[in-house]
């Protein structure tokens, strides 16, 4: 790396201390009279190893049974590397017992996206094609409250067809709520908002599509008495409901693959449990921090 070999472990810990109290690579740089090469080097050194790898330039071996929760999330779970490094910087306890049935134990390792790569690379995880990237038009609520998502996944629980309506609030990404149950009417949609009101309070608004259950006059009647809106998505175009779908597929990839429930019960107390994890512990990529520290 470029400049690496030009400073001495004293300085590299003085770079991720100011680094670590928000200062800016150009400040830091012109502060100690190094490169702004230099500092990202470093940075991104202490990202993937933490304060050993400031100690030397030589190559430092990820321990093996981090690799093995890596390869473990890649090759069972199909995560990628950003979904990867999160899950090692902040554990997902909900998964914890996958982790075990796969042998592997979780431990905290700081590690950044190239580090993951590069342990999946040396054990030829890696190669699966990359989607092409779309531009979406991208629209966002200004303050928590003002708008919910809401959307139904269908679902099976063995033989027994299931649904699970998920309620995001559009500006935080927090979950208000996500609930399963064997319909997807009208009661439904009002039964999980009455919880999700129960814990955040009411939304100035609540954004759907035009699905038969939303349609209700049923529901209509009930968002009018509690003095919500009702905004709608456009017909044929789901980039409306974005934030809600992506949750969705967290949902499935993250949740629904891994594990087998024996009951609507069962089923509801691990995405309660994945629900905390996810607003309070698991850092939204798409706002930089957790959910629940956004909502406030």
């Amino acid at each position: 790396m470029i400049g690496m070999t030009r400073t001495n472990p004293w300085l590299r810990r003085r770079i991720i201390r100011l680094r670590l109290l928000k200062r800016g690579v150009s400040s830091i740089a012109r502060e100690l009279g190094i490169s702004r090469q230099t500092c990202y080097a470093w940075w991104h050194r202490f990202r993937e190893f933490g304060w050993q790898g400031l100690e030397t330039v030589h190559a430092i071996r990820t321990p093996e049974n981090v690799e093995r929760l890596i390869l473990v999330m890649k090759t069972v779970f199909r995560w990628g590397t950003l979904r990867i490094r999160r899950a090692l910087s902040a554990e997902p306890k909900y998964i914890s017992d996958r982790f075990l049935f796969y042998g592997a134990r979780w431990q905290r390792y700081g590690i950044s996206r190239q580090g993951v790569q590069n342990v999946l690379v040396r054990y030829g995880a890696n190669g699966w094609p990359k989607r092409p990237k779309r531009k979406w038009k991208f629209w966002e609520r200004g303050k928590p409250g003002e708008l919910w998502q809401a959307d139904f996944k269908e679902g099976w629980i063995g033989k027994l067809k299931v649904y699970y309506l998920v309620i995001e609030d559009d500006h935080s990404r927090l979950l208000t709520a996500c609930t399963v149950s064997e319909h997807h009417t009208a009661k439904d949609v009002i039964a999980g908002l009455r919880k999700a009101f129960r814990r955040h309070g009411r939304p100035k608004a609540v954004f759907t599509d035009h699905g038969s259950e939303f349609e209700s006059e049923e529901l209509e009647e009930w968002l009018a008495r509690q003095g919500v809106a009702h905004e709608w998505a456009h017909p044929h175009y789901p980039q409306d409901k974005g934030k809600v779908e992506r949750f969705i597929r967290n949902l499935q990839e993250e949740v629904l693959s891994l594990f087998r429930f024996a009951n609507l019960g069962e089923a509801q107390a691990k995405i309660d449990e994945y629900l905390r994890y996810y607003n309070n512990v698991r850092e939204h990529a798409g706002i930089g921090c957790v959910p629940a520290k956004r909502y406030r």
